[in-house]
């Protein structure tokens, strides 16, 4: 525990020296208290009675220095250094996390303000399931695992250089079933906080685009490839690859916001090599169909360029496998867009994609497609 102290001083030390140099960098020390939830029936440890974590937010306040700042409302984009105490530390042990995020302002004025939280990014966690040395810990089956974090805090504005923070929010740890078991851990958690601003830019200085928000092309088309690995049934068993497809129609609000619709398939390959070596597939067309899954989705995509991410929901069309977790799945996709090519509409990106269904995560993809 003293060494991890330590590191937080170092870390906030060093972000202090950076905020002090940089216009609108601000750090954002919080406390965070959180409640585990019990989400499964198939976590054998005993749920502790809390957890308590420490995070350092590196914030880059944005002011209208690039031109999409003033339609988002000017959104805060930062890189959080964070740790948790699980509460048990022979089973659960500490989860150390680097996460990059984005806040949006919801409402309220400069001096009070309501806003959403969102960020994924990576985790350390140091106990996992292991056959004899912590088999109970049936939640977590690696190290490296995936951090999602969705909050809603309130800002009260003390000075020109700190604001009080404090809200409510959710922090998910997963690999994406990558390496079983993956029941996640999932804590509800409570924030409090301040944000210090050492080299302010006030917002009667902040700067309006003058470039048209509204979109040059209102409709467009989303074409999108992914692969996730996936261990099926034992833990230390053989990765199957999931090959995802999907295109969406595309209703642009603005040049930051758009909507879309559209359909999706997933092809399990896990799935198929259990039912033609199981009395359950007839043969390998059979097979390949029932690893087949059809989804339709929709979905809201907001623009920080050339970043982007996408909040997205949706349901199964098949009626002829077993929905373990329910028929409803949500996605949260982070995205790069590449610049623009030999002057065409087509913009072409990477991204991240995790996926779940209630509080469990099912894959975690990596993809690339083209928006048009």
């Amino acid at each position: 525990m003293r060494s991890v102290v330590v590191i937080c001083l170092l870390v906030w030390l060093k972000c202090v020296s950076f905020a002090q140099k940089t216009d609108n960098i601000a750090i954002t020390p919080q406390l965070v208290y959180g409640k585990m939830l019990k989400h499964s029936p198939k976590i054998l440890f005993r749920v502790p009675d809390y957890s308590v974590g420490v995070a350092a937010n590196v914030v880059y306040r944005t002011y209208g220095s690039q031109y999409w700042n003033s339609w988002q409302k000017y959104p805060e984009l930062g890189v959080s250094f964070g740790y948790f105490h699980l509460g048990d530390d022979h089973i659960l042990g500490s989860a150390f996390s680097l996460l990059p995020n984005i806040s949006l302002k919801l409402g309220g004025a400069d001096k009070t303000q309501f806003r959403f939280l969102v960020g994924t990014g990576v985790a350390y966690l140091t106990k996992k399931f292991d056959y004899t040395d912590n088999p109970l810990q049936t939640a977590i089956g690696s190290h490296i695992n995936n951090i999602t974090v969705l909050q809603f805090n309130w800002h009260r504005r003390i000075s020109n250089e700190v604001k009080m923070l404090g809200g409510f929010g959710l922090t998910h740890f997963s690999n994406g079933s990558s390496k079983l078991p993956n029941l996640g851990i999932n804590l509800v958690t409570a924030q409090l906080g301040l944000q210090w601003t050492p080299n302010v830019v006030v917002p009667s200085e902040y700067e309006v685009s003058d470039v048209d928000p509204d979109p040059t092309h209102r409709f467009g088309l989303s074409l999108h490839g992914g692969l996730a690995f996936v261990e099926q049934s034992l833990p230390g068993g053989p990765k199957y690859p999931v090959y995802i497809a999907s295109l969406g129609g595309i209703y642009r609000l603005s040049k930051a916001n758009q909507l879309l619709l559209g359909t999706e398939i997933e092809y399990h390959s896990a799935d198929y090599y259990f039912l033609l070596r199981s009395t359950e597939a007839s043969s390998e067309k059979i097979a390949s169909q029932a690893a087949t899954r059809h989804l339709v989705f929709v979905a809201e995509e907001f623009f920080f360029w050339p970043f982007s991410i996408m909040l997205q929901a949706g349901t199964y069309l098949d009626t002829d496998f077993d929905y373990r977790f329910g028929k409803i799945f949500t996605k949260l996709t982070s995205r790069y867009y590449f610049p623009e090519m030999y002057k065409t509409r087509v913009r072409f990106y990477g991204g991240v994609q995790l996926k779940a269904h209630k509080f469990a995560a099912e894959y975690i993809s990596f993809g690339v497609g083209a928006m048009l």
